[in-house]
């Protein structure tokens, strides 16, 4: 179960996320390794915007983590590209 830390009933974080369509993506938000798994299929690659849209990084998983920490902190957008699925995005945050 996921540790959920909140100001006034207001999610602040999340310790370790809880799966969401088979995904595992944790910690958020992050300082440094971003943990990325998968249930359902296998991850191809791991496309990671900024707020303007732009491609930040496109990443081939090393052992389920991404490093994030030369990023500057901020609102990204990960887009997630299965070898059998269809893509899906996800929200992160880096601290």
């Amino acid at each position: 179960m996921a540790e959920l830390y909140t100001n006034n009933g207001a999610p602040l974080s999340i310790e370790n996320v809880e799966v969401l369509n088979g995904i595992h993506l944790y910690p958020i938000p992050s300082k440094g390794e971003l943990y990325v798994r998968s249930e359902q299929s296998n991850i191809r690659n791991l496309l990671l915007f900024d707020v303007t849209g732009s491609i930040v990084e496109n990443i081939i998983l090393n052992n389920s983590k991404m490093d994030v920490s030369s990023l500057p902190k901020g609102l990204y957008v990960l887009k997630i590209n299965f070898e059998t699925t269809s893509p899906i995005l996800k929200k992160i945050i880096k601290n």
